[in-house]
């Protein structure tokens, strides 16, 4: 992480910190679930074990009812020009062009710390 990004990061989770002093037990419980890194046995714990298998096998000849026979085709063909005049132009550029486009946030892992009383990088 670049330093600029880290003194952002810790400005940002000192106002934060002070924010939640501002809170009553509601909210502040709310930010801090809104905000604290879930913990990786906590996320552990939502992961299906087991693939999880049909109530009842469907019949051949019930599966064969549902397929798509043939292909579906538009119900008028259009015509050259009307292709034609919903062409993009080559002067017309992009909003957000790869350079300008902004890259990914960094992932942090915040905790709170109860003795401090502040949001911190874990």
């Amino acid at each position: 992480m670049e330093a600029k990004e880290m003194q952002a990061t810790k400005r940002l989770l000192k106002k934060l910190s002070a924010l939640r002093a501002t809170l009553s037990d509601d909210e502040r419980a709310l930010l801090d679930g809104f905000i604290v890194t879930p913990r990786a046995d906590d996320v552990a714990a939502h992961i299906l074990k087991d693939a999880i298998s049909p109530a009842v096998t469907p019949r051949a000849d019930d599966v064969a009812a549902h397929v798509l026979k043939d292909a579906i085709s538009p119900a008028v063909t259009p015509r050259a020009d009307d292709v034609a005049a919903h062409v993009l132009k080559g002067g017309i550029t992009p909003a957000v062009t790869p350079a300008t486009q902004p890259g990914p946030h960094p992932r942090f892992d915040v905790v709170y710390d109860p003795e401090k009383q502040i949001y911190k990088i874990a």
